[in-house]
């Protein structure tokens, strides 16, 4: 299957639902009763979203042969009409002012064909998502269900005059079908046509190859024998405001042996989310900051092997207490906010102690709970220590190939009320290099570990910068030597001879005394 996104296609029909509504109806208000007729001119039971872009409150689902109270005005009312057994369905939306209690016919006879092509006799079109939304209401026709990407049907739409304020999100996925749906289909095109005003008659929409932007995506092994995923979405068009995110679909491939590589190849002109998935936790995505240019090759690499706790995680102060966020765990044990080079792999077990010197103040473990403390009101020092494990379902040390486990300590100065703490926490972030695609060293080569020291804003000049490695499982270390140009320092490993793991050690202190360190056991694999 092409679609990561949950396929909707059932679209309400025959659900029986009278109506849903946002609001208490109010007495004497007009009703609206639909009625629906497939491509043969059959009646069929539909169901249509009643939305109002100038009341926000008004969003209705009207089933046919079922009346619902509107107040009088002018609505967008979109349905999909599906025919018998499922094998086609057709849009209808239009424009609907009600003054008086009136039946609404939606006749899905007059729909054309909504087809994508590409040069490329390899693939066909897999899946049609066609959405109504409204940028002014902010949401789509259909967020009351029924909405979504069809596949395995052929999709019609009906054409003519779009309601005031709405716009027509048309989007395919167009793939190389395969045996099983878990085989990997190397070539995907995720096309985009946004209409307003007048959906046209022809929705045909052929695009060249070459016209197209190429995001080359490779998605690296979390776990060995593991599955992952990737997907692309268009969030906005162009430079115009009104964002797509509301109405997209994102399109992809999941439950795939990783590595692999695959490139989607992308309607030119839209800003685009590219992510990766992996078993235990999402890789993150990476964002177009400009929109993508037609004819133009993209990259981007996901679960590189990386080091290091959220830039933005660590501790803060709020009025007299020091604490952290509550989802500490899933933030820690690998860095997910740079997405082209990182896998964010939730853990288990993660735990956080803060200390005012040796003395323990607080300890804290498991998912959702914050660790807390009182802070004094004058100036202390504390050390906030976080450490969390991996889970990947088998034995860890033999599959893993991102860190076995992750410890971190963070010890800086604060007070009550103290609102620069936040801002100041800064993390070493490590990032082996030369990797093979499941994230291994072969044995007896050297890797060469570039580490930086972030804040929120970026890399921070440090001093004291200690180094060191272990092939034991850090029962043993290695103090290796560091060197550094501008804000990045670097170490030179060399590789056991033998099949095994190499474990990573690093701290650092900034200019205010406040210090950073970083465990991780098992960091990557050597064989």
């Amino acid at each position: 299957m092409g679609v990561i996104a949950a396929l909707a296609a059932a679209a309400m029909a025959g659900s029986g639902a009278a109506s849903v509504t946002a609001r208490a109806a109010a007495t004497g208000e007009p009703k609206l009763t639909i009625k629906a007729l497939d491509r043969e001119g059959n009646p069929v039971t539909a169901t249509a979203s009643v939305q109002s872009a100038a009341s926000p409150d008004v969003d209705d689902l009207v089933t046919s042969g079922h009346a619902a109270a509107l107040p009088a005005g002018t609505y967008n009312v979109a349905a999909w009409v599906w025919e018998p057994g499922k094998k086609a369905a057709t849009l209808v939306d239009q424009a609907l002012t009600i003054t008086s209690s009136r039946t609404l016919v939606l006749d899905a006879r007059p729909g054309h064909r909504v087809r994508f092509t590409v040069n490329d006799s390899t693939v066909s079109q897999d899946a049609v998502l066609a959405e109504p939304f409204s940028p002014t209401v902010g949401r789509p026709a259909f967020d009351n269900g029924g909405g979504g990407p069809i596949q395995g049907a052929t999709v019609y739409v009906v054409p003519g005059t779009m309601p005031t304020g709405w716009t027509l999100l048309l989007q395919a996925d167009l793939i190389r079908h395969r045996a099983t749906p878990v085989t990997l289909s190397p070539v995907e095109y995720d096309l985009v046509r946004v209409i307003s005003d007048t959906i046209p008659a022809n929705l045909t929409f052929a695009s060249s190859k070459a016209s197209l932007a190429r995001e080359h995506v490779l998605v690296r092994a979390v776990d060995l024998g593991g599955s992952e995923g990737a997907f692309v979405e268009p969030i906005d068009q162009g430079t115009d405001a009104s964002s797509l995110r509301v109405a997209a679909a994102t399109f992809g491939q999941s439950q795939v042996r990783a590595p692999f590589a695959v490139d989607f190849y992308v309607t030119p002109g839209f800003r685009w989310s590219v992510g990766a998935t992996a078993a235990g936790g999402s890789s993150g995505t990476a964002t177009s900051g400009q929109p993508v240019i037609g004819g133009h090759s993209y990259a981007q690499t996901f679960n590189n092997a990386v080091f290091g706790p959220y830039p933005e995680f660590g501790p803060s102060v709020y009025r007299d207490e020091i604490l952290t966020d509550p989802s500490f765990g899933n933030f820690f044990l690998a860095d997910p906010t740079h997405a082209s080079t990182s896998a964010g792999i939730l853990p288990i077990n993660p735990q956080g102690w803060i200390y005012q010197g040796s003395k323990l103040l607080a300890h804290s473990k498991g998912y959702g709970n914050r660790v807390t403390a009182k802070v004094s009101a004058t100036p202390r020092w504390y050390t906030l220590r976080i450490q969390a494990v991996r889970s990947n379902g088998g034995g860890l040390a033999l599959t893993s190939v991102l860190a076995q486990s992750l410890t971190g300590s963070f010890t800086f100065r604060a007070w009550a009320n103290d609102a620069s703490l936040n801002a100041s926490v800064f993390w070493p972030r490590l990032i082996p290099q030369g990797l093979s695609t499941s994230n291994a060293a072969r044995p007896g080569t050297r890797t060469t570990i570039p580490i930086t020291f972030d804040t929120q804003t970026g890399a921070i000049a440090v001093h004291g910068v200690r180094v060191w490695a272990s092939a034991n499982g850090g029962r043993t270390w290695t103090a290796l030597k560091v060197g550094s140009i501008g804000n990045t320092w670097s170490v030179t490993i060399v590789n056991p001879a033998k099949a095994g793991f190499v474990s990573l050690k690093v701290q650092g202190t900034n200019a205010a005394g406040f210090t950073a360190s970083v465990t991780a056991i098992n960091a990557y694999r050597v064989s």
